[in-house]
């Protein structure tokens, strides 16, 4: 009988794109593998060889006020084992109720224990390691050796090209592209919105760069409140104007991306462009656990007394105000330039 392993997720692009890995190193062996998450993140499947994906929306359209229809979905699907691969209570009971015998969990806490599931220990407390490799556990419990940790995003020429073009009409000119995503879930510790706009700042100054900020919509006016005195020479404020296959197609593009702890980061490692990171030295949310694995990729961090994670504050009177500063910041783009 061949092993079909369901895979339950509802988090943030990042982590989604940190399970392809899994993914592909099930398929060499020939496991089929069924991907379920948010429709937004669709498209980090989409041509990908090694797994199919279900919007969670299709499957129970109430969802996350129902799980039982997602329950019936797994019953009726029949895979021989599902994964959790993260503490989420709703996708836990789902996956309860749905009756299979071969259900397992990682990070589930005292609900995936009570919930039935086979508890992975990823050990993370003590021995950080990179979330590509930890979502592998379950291949390794399987009998499965565990692959590269490194994500893959596969663009169709056809995309790449569309991009191109755009990028050509809104930047004319054959200088290095500088993708500076300044926006993030609020999931980690990052670098102030002003402080972004320092670096981009400092990088058009420079003269020697071509600089794409991306973000939502919702976030052009962010920007713009901090960043009024950027001229446009050399600047596209892409927020909103990109597809999320686009926003992949352009990261591809880049000679380098500024971004923090966060979804785009991620899309950068899948694409192996590297990055100038921002990120938090607490372990749970440092670069050993989720740096960009691409060669060249440089993070920078403060000191660890200088991180609020550290001190017990909320992450969000976290500013990095202690360094790195924008001009350590910007001097690392420039190198890689």
């Amino acid at each position: 009988m061949r092993h079909h392993l369901v895979i339950l997720r509802d988090d943030h692009l990042g982590d989604m794109i940190l399970t392809t890995p899994l993914a592909r190193t099930l398929a060499s062996t020939g496991w089929q593998v069924t991907v379920v998450g948010k429709a937004a993140w669709a498209g980090v499947w989409k041509n990908n060889p090694h797994a199919s994906y279900m919007a969670i929306e299709t499957i129970a359209p109430d969802f996350p006020k129902n799980s039982w229809r997602l329950s019936c979905w797994l019953r009726k699907l029949g895979p021989t084992h599902v994964l959790v691969p993260y503490h989420h209570s709703t996708l836990l009971w789902a996956s309860f109720f749905s009756g299979l015998s071969s259900r397992y969990c990682q990070m589930g806490r005292i609900l995936g224990r009570l919930t039935l599931h086979h508890s992975l220990r990823s050990g993370l407390l003590h021995t950080p390691r990179h979330m590509g490799d930890v979502w592998q556990d379950f291949a390794e419990a399987m009998g499965v050796p565990r692959q590269s940790p490194r994500p893959e995003i596969f663009l169709a020429a056809e995309e790449t090209a569309h991009v191109a073009r755009r990028l050509a009409e809104k930047l004319p000119g054959d200088k290095p592209v500088i993708v500076l995503h300044p926006f993030h879930g609020g999931s980690s510790c990052h670098f102030k919105l002003k402080d972004y706009a320092d670096v981009a700042d400092q990088l058009q100054r420079s003269g020697r760069c071509r600089i794409v900020i991306t973000g939502v919509a919702a976030e052009r006016e962010k920007w713009l409140a901090v960043a009024s005195h950027l001229k446009p020479e050399n600047l596209w404020i892409a927020c909103g104007e990109l597809s999320l296959r686009q926003l992949f197609a352009l990261v591809g593009q880049a000679r380098t991306v500024i971004c923090g702890s966060t979804g785009v980061l991620h899309v950068a490692s899948a694409l192996n462009v590297p990055s100038v990171s921002i990120m938090c030295p607490h372990p749970l949310v440092s670069p050993d656990m989720w740096r960009n694995l691409a060669e060249g990729a440089v993070d920078l961090r403060p000191d660890r007394d200088h991180c609020a994670r550290y001190r017990g504050e909320p992450v969000v009177d976290c500013g990095f105000c202690e360094g790195p500063f924008p001009e350590q910041v910007a001097e690392a783009v420039l190198t890689r330039v």
